[in-house]
């Protein structure tokens, strides 16, 4: 069985609603387990009530939520009923688990990865990846997306490493990367990109030079290396963009006769799903020794399942394993 630990406190929506993309994967998966984090009785009521095998999950009872208000330093001593700080540590403690989902607050999450789960090594910077669709309808993922926002090059090659070993336990054979700078060219971009291209060549990764933010959406990549400011800016930008062109659509729909108006927001809805990574999946923590990820605080039971997947996906093709080798651990 492949095992994972889902929390389901501290995002928007109830713990019940989230719970349908709990039962939905495991309907969806049969050799997936779930130890699902949250109110105990109310959890297990609705589970009996919707006839999923006990077999298939276990409920933990971790009814304290964690808010984007409390401390993260003091999050460990104080809050150790939460839902939270039960999953990294059973994820610590269980060697079975193989990867951990959460869509509570962000740094509090960042924290109990760290000093809970811990990272694989001493000499391994974690870093925050997210995946979004290509034009083409391909996945690329983005490393850094936000954690780490001043980096020296080497740690840009060491995030390029770990999104190759992500996208390899995606199914990406052989994952092309490219370093974002403002230019194609080597000789672009500021020192410390400059040192990050060289250093890339010298790797053993299947990198293709540099790439623009402009090239993103229509390249041939499948990993995207930089540091998490530039990666977060080039990340909502996109989404910037996107959502823009979206309301766009929807306001012109609303001038439209009925049926024409139903074709636009038709559009509309795709290209949101589209172009908006929250609804992939959110981002995922690498370089601690169980893969986190994170979703948004508005996830809805859709997004759960979504987030579901990429975590069976990643226990399954033995993520940390991959990410090892490419670390020489």
């Amino acid at each position: 069985m492949i095992k994972i630990a889902v929390d389901l406190l501290g995002a928007d929506r109830s713990e019940t609603e989230l719970l349908e993309g709990v039962i939905d994967a495991i309907n969806e998966n049969t050799d997936l387990f779930v130890y699902i984090l949250g109110t105990k009785e109310i959890l297990e009521n609705e589970l009996n009530n919707k006839g999923v095998s006990p077999d298939r999950y276990e409920v933990i009872d971790a009814p304290d939520v964690i808010t984007n208000h409390d401390n993260p330093m003091e999050i460990i001593r104080s809050k150790s009923n939460a839902s939270m700080i039960k999953g990294a540590t059973l994820c610590r403690d269980n060697e079975e688990v193989g990867a951990f989902v959460s869509c509570g607050a962000t740094g509090a999450l960042m924290v109990s990865s760290m000093f809970i789960i811990k990272p694989l090594s001493p000499a391994i910077t974690p870093v925050l990846v997210c995946e979004f669709i290509k034009r083409n309808g391909e996945y690329i993922c983005l490393a850094d997306c936000g954690a780490n926002l001043d980096c020296p090059a080497d740690k840009i090659v060491s995030f390029a490493k770990m999104g190759s070993a992500y996208m390899s336990a995606k199914g990406v054979e052989n994952p092309k990367v490219r370093l974002l700078s403002n230019g194609a060219e080597d000789t672009k971009g500021t020192a410390v990109i400059k040192e990050a291209n060289a250093l890339l060549k010298e790797a053993d990764l299947n990198f293709l030079g540099n790439i623009e933010g402009s090239s993103v959406l229509e390249s041939d990549a499948d990993v995207i290396a930089t540091d998490g400011y530039s990666g977060n800016v080039l990340l909502k930008t996109l989404e910037c963009g996107a959502v823009s062109v979206i309301k766009d659509i929807r306001d012109y729909a609303e001038t439209l006769e009925s049926e024409d108006k139903g074709k636009f927001l038709s559009l509309a809805d795709k290209l949101y799903k589209h172009y908006d990574y929250n609804t992939q999946g959110g981002a995922v923590l690498l370089g601690v020794k169980k893969p986190v990820i994170k979703g948004h605080g508005a996830a809805t039971a859709e997004t759960i399942l979504s987030i579901v997947r990429i975590a069976y996906t990643l226990a399954k093709n033995n993520l940390v394993d991959k990410i090892k080798e490419e670390f020489n651990i």
